[in-house]
């Protein structure tokens, strides 16, 4: 099972679990960092899943969705990227419909050439890498998640720039029109 790492420096952290079968459980982490919120779920999906468990399950991540906040859902979904299958899950669709787009796309368990361990986000521009690195013990790489931590200017000027009429010559103005512009008919609105 994969081991989610998440560095805390002065975040409000609540954690709640949830078991819906004996072998199907999750995690739901509220991070209060500034003033915005983010959910983060830690899901581990066994193989052997029934559609029953997979339909609780999206209802409760649903209810997650519904508060309307920044969502970080991952972990070991035993579902192959790289299947055609994969597509027509009903879970995946579930994601899918909420808006929750999934990030991993290397392969997570070398053993097999799958790709099982998925990380979905209600806000993927907020991510600046994920990395899957060939390293551990266990038959899965862990993925890591890069958050984008410096707010991205937007590329609009916000400044405005204007001339000072105060001291305006417009004697002067009106020769430079005239020369420049010399078959331009000027009025003088000055």
């Amino acid at each position: 099972m994969p081991i989610t790492l998440i560095e805390l420096k002065s975040i409000k952290l609540q954690v709640w679990m949830k078991t819906i079968s004996k072998s199907f459980g999750y995690k739901i982490i509220y991070l209060y960092k500034s003033n915005r919120p983010i959910l983060v779920g830690a899901v581990y999906r066994p193989p052997a899943t029934t559609a029953d468990t997979d339909a609780r399950s999206e209802l409760n991540i649903e209810a997650a969705y519904l508060r309307n906040q920044e969502m970080h859902v991952l972990g070991d979904f035993n579902l192959n990227l790289f299947d055609p299958v994969y597509k027509t899950h009903r879970l995946v669709k579930a994601f899918r419909s909420l808006n929750l787009i999934q990030l991993v796309n290397q392969v997570t368990r070398p053993v097999s050439s799958t790709c099982l361990d998925h990380t979905y986000s209600t806000q993927p521009s907020f991510i600046a890498e994920i990395s899957v690195p060939n390293i551990g013990l266990s038959d899965h790489l862990p993925c890591f998640l890069h958050e984008n931590t410096r707010k991205q200017k937007d590329q609009i000027h916000s400044t405005i720039e204007y001339r000072d009429l105060k001291n305006l010559n417009t004697d002067e103005l009106l020769q430079y029109l005239q020369c420049t512009h010399g078959t331009l008919r000027l009025f003088s609105m000055i």
